[in-house]
């Protein structure tokens, strides 16, 4: 592939290299160009270093063997992005043993700086474990140099989406609590969090202050509204299937509209549209060229049940209140509910000083150019 071929020339795998590259300059004192061999510039001792730095501090784990089939920057990249995307389920290549390690609970992006600590829970796993390696990374990378940054990585809150413990969230919530008053270091800390993460950043704050770290704020953007029913009408349905296919398979990036996909499938049956969504994702080069149409709808149907958990566990998770400040960022095309909702919903749960700040974008987008320096520059000064 090209360097400005999929997905080399996405924010989300830039902000992947990006880091990567520090890690290693950090590592060895020397930089290194992302397509260079590794192995001409190291030992492997260094390589193993190299990656128990990646999984410390990025949160990543990435199986030796990886690195010594292709040793660059680059490929350890790509396996990263591919395990931390719904496309990479798609790409063979990236199906290698030792993928589905589990996570670190905290990645430790930016441990060192002069304010509190800030502690970022990305969008909750259903079935699947949470990953710091999507919104973290970029999100750090526009904040105050000086701003520490944490990110934590929760387990998936479902073996499968018919398994669905009530209790999960505080357990979770209760579990990791004492390795973030340890960052924390018995002072101050503050909470952000996006989507259904923001459950549990509430669930952890009331955990922490028991800890007696103080919470400084609690930014929660874009929360999860549970939906009152299921949205399960066949238009709820192609809408989750246009957004899939143009923003969560990165069909944008290769010029595919999502209004212009959704009113196109709309003329078609099922079929129709997975082999429509299969054509257009194969011929943009996002989905590789032998992906098949039941290939798609597999890896649908399992985001769906991942999406179904989340709302089924924080829907159950009884949260005590949180006494302290907080900030909802509402992006200005909510996808769950709009900013009054949103501030309604929690008002229960957010017993103190709350602001709502609307940021442009939508959720799908929130954390990506140009809007993600708007949402940084929002973060920072609810902080």
């Amino acid at each position: 592939m090209e360097a400005t071929s999929f997905p080399y020339d996405t924010q989300e795998f830039r902000s992947i290299e990006d880091s990567l590259r520090r890690l290693w300059r950090n590592l060895t004192g020397t930089p290194v160009d992302a397509t260079a061999y590794l192995t001409q510039a190291a030992e492997s001792l260094t390589l193993i270093r190299f990656l128990s730095a990646v999984e410390e501090q990025l949160g990543q784990v990435v199986p030796l063997p990886v690195v010594f089939d292709q040793p660059t920057l680059r490929h350890v990249a790509t396996f990263i992005y591919m395990q931390s995307n719904w496309v990479g389920s798609l790409e063979p290549r990236m199906k290698q043993a030792g993928g589905g390690s589990p996570r670190p609970l905290l990645a430790r992006i930016r441990p060192a700086g002069s304010r509190p600590p800030l502690i970022f829970v990305p969008p909750l796993g259903g079935i699947f474990p949470a990953t710091a390696a999507n919104e973290g990374l970029r999100l750090a990378a526009l904040l105050d140099p000086e701003q520490p940054f944490y990110a934590l990585q929760p387990p998936a809150l479902a073996p499968t989406p018919d398994c669905i413990h009530p209790q999960r969230l505080m357990e979770i919530a209760a579990w990791a609590a004492g390795e973030l008053a340890g960052v924390a270091g018995g002072g101050s800390a503050a909470l952000a969090a996006f989507c259904g993460g923001s459950h549990l950043a509430l669930a952890l704050a009331g955990q922490m202050a028991q800890s007696q770290v103080r919470i400084q704020q609690l930014v929660l953007i874009d929360p999860l509204v549970p939906p009152v029913e299921a949205l399960d009408s066949e238009e709820s349905a192609l809408q989750a299937l246009a957004i899939f296919a143009a923003e969560e398979l990165r069909g944008d990036w290769a010029g595919l509209d999502e209004q212009e996909l959704l009113s196109h499938l709309r003329s078609l049956d099922w079929n129709g549209r997975w082999n429509h969504v299969t054509w257009e994702l194969t011929r943009r080069g996002v989905a590789p060229p032998e992906t098949r149409p039941e290939h798609l709808a597999s890896l649908f149907e399992m985001k769906l049940a991942n999406e179904r958990a989340v709302i089924a566990v924080c829907k159950a998770s009884q949260i005590p209140p949180y006494a302290g400040g907080a900030t909802i960022i509402h992006s200005e095309s909510g996808a769950y509910a709009s900013a009054e909702d949103v501030r309604r919903y929690f008002s229960p749960y957010l017993q103190g000083e709350v602001r709502v700040r609307v940021v442009a974008g939508h959720h799908s987008n929130l954390f990506r150019p140009p809007q993600l320096a708007q949402l940084a520059e929002a973060v920072g000064e609810a902080l």
